[in-house]
């Protein structure tokens, strides 16, 4: 059992139903970021075989290539999900499972004055890239002095331990 960055246990499991046929090991992360593409795939028992693969109900996932032996799969939603494979190659039908933990950093901005500088501090992830750089000290760290000469409203990107990003405003 493996553990992902968040520290939280990565599962694989696998049904057979047909105990003649190997059943499908899907290989694939178990941590990704949520809206971005990760890459599952298996060997399949036959070059024959019918392959489907599917992504837990309510997951909200687009699988990019449902019946082939790689797929791409993108994940709108955080949570636990499950991506399956199910190979029929006609003596029976199989299923892989490979539980997937999709993630996303909260990003916040909190404000405080120190004289006639707004000083903006993020939080919620490891590095951050702030945006318009008009006004600022800098575009990176969690802390940055802001003098806009005009109404501006900040953005900063934040990136968590596994390159998982979030925006937040201010």
């Amino acid at each position: 059992m493996a553990g992902n960055a968040a520290g939280q246990q990565v599962h694989g499991t696998v049904r057979r139903s047909n105990s003649s046929v190997p059943a499908p090991a899907i290989a694939g992360a178990g941590s990704v970021c949520r809206n971005q593409s990760s890459t599952y795939s298996f060997v399949p028992y036959s070059s024959w075989s019918t392959i489907t693969w599917s992504a837990s109900t309510g997951s909200g996932a687009t699988i990019s290539n449902p019946a082939a032996s790689s797929t791409g799969v993108t994940f709108p939603n955080t949570g636990s999900y499950t991506d399956s494979v199910s190979e029929n190659n006609g003596c029976g039908t199989n299923t892989g499972n490979r539980n997937v933990v999709v993630t996303q950093p909260t990003v916040s901005i909190s404000q405080s004055c120190s004289g006639s500088t707004n000083v903006l501090t993020a939080s919620g992830a490891v590095s951050y890239s702030w945006s318009p750089a008009a006004g600022l000290s800098s575009t990176t760290g969690a802390t940055v002095s802001a003098s806009p000469t005009s109404v501006t409203t900040y953005s900063v990107v934040g990136t968590d331990a596994s390159g998982c990003t979030n925006t937040a405003t201010y």
